[in-house]
C-alpha cells in the first residue's frame, strides 16, 4: 500500500492479475484477514490481496492498454481470468 502511494505517477506499481498486466493507482490496507500472502480474494465487488499483516484492497487500477477504472469495472470484464 505504501509502495502504491509512493510510486503514484512515476514509476508506478505494476503487477499481474490472471495474466493481465495492471498498474495499481489506488489502494488501502486492512489489518485483519487470514490467507496465504499473495493470494487474491474477490469479495463483494472488491479485490483483496492477502499479505502477512492483513490484506490490501485494490480501489483503482489501469489494465494494459486501457484507462484507469475502479476495481468493480475491472472485475466485470476480467473476473473469469482471476478464478483458479
Amino acid at each position: 500500500e505504501r509502495e502504491i502511494r509512493a510510486y503514484c505517477g512515476w514509476p508506478r506499481s505494476y503487477t499481474t492479475f490472471g495474466g493481465v498486466e495492471v498498474v495499481i493507482t489506488e489502494a488501502h490496507s486492512a489489518p485483519s484477514g487470514s490467507g496465504q500472502p499473495g493470494a487474491l480474494e474477490i469479495e463483494g465487488g472488491g479485490l483483496k490481496v492477502h499479505t502477512s499483516d492483513g490484506y490490501i484492497c485494490i480501489d483503482k487500477l489501469i489494465p494494459a492498454g486501457k484507462k484507469e477504472m475502479p476495481v468493480s469495472a475491472f472485475l466485470a470484464g476480467y473476473k473469469d481470468r482471476l478464478k483458479n
